[in-house]
């Protein structure tokens, strides 16, 4: 585990098409962190945003938000994302 702003983060690194990606989970209330024209406005709805370095894809699950970010293409950082959305999450 790691911290930001002293809140626990996970993060987990891998690779998707030889490219790295990395997955941050942060608690729901870093959403602060996303300007506001850019956060999800529904619950596992996808964002995409692009930097000079990097593609990052996120959304809220539960009480999590969860970023995924690398050089894959939209779609298959979408397929990392939303296959955190499908285990089980306490509410």
């Amino acid at each position: 585990m790691y911290q930001l702003d002293g809140q626990s983060v996970a993060y987990v690194v891998g690779f998707v098409d030889s490219q790295p990606i990395s997955v941050f989970v942060l608690p729901k209330d870093h959403l602060e962190l996303i300007p506001n024209e850019r956060r999800p406005k529904i619950e596992r709805q996808a964002q995409l945003q692009k930097t000079p370095e990097w593609l990052v894809v996120y959304a809220v699950f539960d009480k999590n938000l969860v970023l995924v970010v690398g050089n894959a293409t939209p779609a298959k950082l979408e397929k990392v994302l939303s296959s955190y959305g499908t285990y089980p999450h306490e509410s």
